[in-house]
């Protein structure tokens, strides 16, 4: 995101900084040992300590680091996820970046824009890099520098309620494994349980819509728009997609308008069959409905695989994962790094943080580490297949600005506008921001 960019967001954000809702300070507490040196502070900036599934998980984690770090306290600054671009823009031009930030995919590379991130390879040993999936790493790259690592690995898979294909006489044994046949069944399931959504897909403003949106892009296309320095939205693959999303709105298979919170709790309370969702989507439906509280009542319940198989022939989901990176200007730049080197390898986080909220741990050492607490069927069909399909979007620093012309197109296009058209339109416009793509 370019300096233009970064005023343009801020005038939205500044209300809100300033106001204290959407940003709220505080202490962990801490049970750790006394200090015997110099006490040092850090700030964290992240969204779980915002959400109910996850604040307690997180709080628990950072106890324990404290625990083993007794010199150095960590305050946290929970920023809601839709807000992190936005207020992370407002600190950053205000020279008040948090020393450690909470990311997801496409954000390093706009905060790096801006000078806002440190390269990590100056503080990560070649024994932890090696430790992480290349295309991981990949994700967490800007200009050349490491400015971002995996914090936990969280691509979106393909999701499905077992009870409700049951209900509709499709067999939860074998979920539908192409577009082909989750069109079907997504008929089958809206000829016989009219009540609830066969299908769902974020469709509202945000640029969260992009990234929900992009499996079924790689569904459609072997090259998809954005790649290689090609626009590619009036190629026909994407105008099949286009088309497709349009037919399950205009046929009422899916919400229109909905948010991930809307879907999420529709998904939670059954009334959603497919879906596609990071793996922390077990957590959340825990935390909204109770009765699927236990793993082994959830797993029986949902169960989750790789995207459906499209035009394009093989199954790709999009690598957007929860990242951590760490300021340029940190205050204390070996305590920041302390800290954000246990919140990736350390077992502990892995115990009481990114396990609990449905994340996959980031380095492969941690995930045979704890392959007992991932032996789930819907767990294993991340770590088997759903991670090693995962590809990089093809984010750059402009892509939050970009993003919102891609999200108005889908959205005329499930409220019935003509496909051709909206997305030459979008073509045209996103070719201003992109001069030297081609079309």
């Amino acid at each position: 995101m370019m300096r233009n960019d970064f005023m343009a967001v801020t005038k939205r954000a500044a209300a809100a900084l300033a106001g204290t809702l959407a940003i709220l300070m505080f202490a962990i507490p801490s049970h750790a040992a006394s200090c015997a040196g110099r006490p040092q502070q850090i700030t964290f900036a992240n969204w779980a300590a915002a959400e109910t599934a996850t604040s307690k998980e997180v709080t628990a984690s950072i106890a324990a680091f404290e625990q083993a770090n007794p010199c150095i306290h960590v305050k946290m600054i929970a920023i809601p996820f839709a807000d992190m671009v936005s207020q992370l823009t407002v600190m950053t031009i205000g020279n008040n970046t948090p020393d450690v930030m909470e990311l997801s995919s496409g954000m390093p590379q706009a905060l790096a824009a801006q000078g806002a991130l440190a390269d990590l390879r100056g503080y990560a040993d070649k024994a932890l890099i090696s430790d992480i999936q290349p295309s991981m790493l990949q994700d967490g790259e800007a200009g050349g520098k490491l400015v971002a690592l995996p914090l936990s690995l969280t691509p979106h898979g393909f999701w499905y309620n077992k009870g409700l294909m049951t209900k509709a006489g499709l067999n939860p044994a074998h979920p539908p494994r192409t577009i082909a046949a989750l069109t079907h069944d997504i008929q089958v399931v809206k000829a016989k349980e009219p009540k609830v959504f066969p299908f769902a897909m974020m469709t509202s403003k945000g640029a969260y819509t992009v990234v929900v949106m992009w499996p079924w892009l790689q569904a459609f296309c072997k090259r998809p728009p954005m790649a290689d320095g090609h626009l590619g939205w009036t190629q026909p693959c994407t105008e099949q997609a286009f088309a497709w999303f349009q037919t399950l709105a205009k046929k009422h298979e899916m919400p229109v308008g909905n948010n991930m919170k809307d879907n999420r709790q529709l998904f939670a309370t059954d009334q959603i069959v497919f879906t596609l969702d990071g793996p922390y989507l077990r957590g959340i439906v825990s935390s909204i409905n109770p009765r699927y509280a236990a793993n082994a009542a959830f797993a029986a319940e949902f169960g989750a695989t790789t995207v459906p198989v499209g035009p394009n022939g093989v199954s790709h989901t999009a690598i957007d994962i929860h990242q951590i990176a760490m300021s340029a200007k940190a205050a204390d730049p070996k305590a920041a790094w302390t800290f954000l080197r246990f919140m990736v390898s350390s077992p502990a986080d892995m115990r009481d943080f990114i396990i609990p909220e449905g994340g996959l741990p980031p380095l492969t050492s941690l995930q045979q580490r704890f392959s007992a607490d991932l032996a789930q069927p819907y767990q294993q069909a991340w770590v088997k297949e759903i991670i090693p399909e995962a590809v990089p979007i093809p984010y750059n620093p402009t892509w939050y600005r970009a993003s919102n012309d891609m999200v108005n197109a889908l959205q005329r296009v499930v409220n019935g506008s003509n496909v051709k058209t909206t997305l030459a339109a979008l073509e045209a416009a996103l070719k201003r921001i992109y001069p030297h793509f081609r079309s």
